[in-house]
């Protein structure tokens, strides 16, 4: 659902939405979370996309995500392949101690 008014997300210094990073459909992020990211406000937010995949890795995400988010800070994502996801959790650490998400 797409809304011309836009949701104010607040004064936190992070956020997630969704319980599972989600996947990459066609090198494209979900239309899903187009939709959110079009439908709140995130400007001044620093954004750290983290997607699954089967076949395109990152693909376009970060061009769309910069398309939906020109005023928000867009760091670089992580993007981990399905298959390997069970076993991704050093590389997702260190990601996230890379970004300041953990210490």
């Amino acid at each position: 659902m797409r809304s011309a008014e836009h949701r104010h997300v607040g004064d936190r210094e992070s956020t997630s939405c969704g319980t599972s990073p989600p996947p990459v459909w066609n090198v494209r992020a979900q239309m899903t979370i187009s939709a959110f990211l079009e439908g709140v406000d995130l400007a001044g937010k620093t954004i750290t996309p983290f997607v699954t995949y089967a076949v395109s890795g990152m693909g376009n995400v970060q061009d769309g995500y910069r398309g939906s988010l020109p005023t928000s800070e867009l760091r670089p994502g992580l993007a981990v392949r399905g298959e390997e996801a069970s076993t991704a959790a050093p590389v997702l650490e260190d990601s996230l101690r890379q970004t300041r998400l953990i210490r």
